[in-house]
C-alpha cells in the first residue's frame, strides 16, 4: 500500500518540486501549479507505481494531495 510519503515523492518528482512543498492539503493546480498534462502524467505514474486503475470520472475529484492519497487507498 502507498504511504503519504510515496505519494508526495511521486507528485514532487512529476512537478519538479521538493517533497516539503507537497503537503497533504496542497491543491494540485492552484498551489502546486499543475496543468492538465501534469495531472495526466501523475495519474499514469500512480497507476504504474501502485498497480491500480483510476476510473477517468474519478480524476476530476482529485483536487488535493489528500484526495489523490485517498483515491490510491480506495483503488488498491
Amino acid at each position: 500500500m502507498a504511504s503519504l510519503s510515496d505519494v508526495q515523492n511521486l507528485i514532487a518528482d512529476q512537478l519538479g518540486l521538493t517533497t516539503s512543498e507537497v503537503t497533504l492539503d496542497s491543491r494540485i493546480v492552484e498551489d502546486l501549479g499543475a496543468e492538465s498534462s501534469d495531472i495526466a502524467n501523475i495519474i499514469a505514474s500512480i497507476e504504474d507505481q501502485f498497480g491500480i486503475e483510476v476510473p477517468e470520472e474519478e480524476i476530476q475529484n482529485f483536487v488535493t494531495v489528500n484526495d489523490i492519497f485517498k483515491g490510491i487507498q480506495n483503488y488498491s
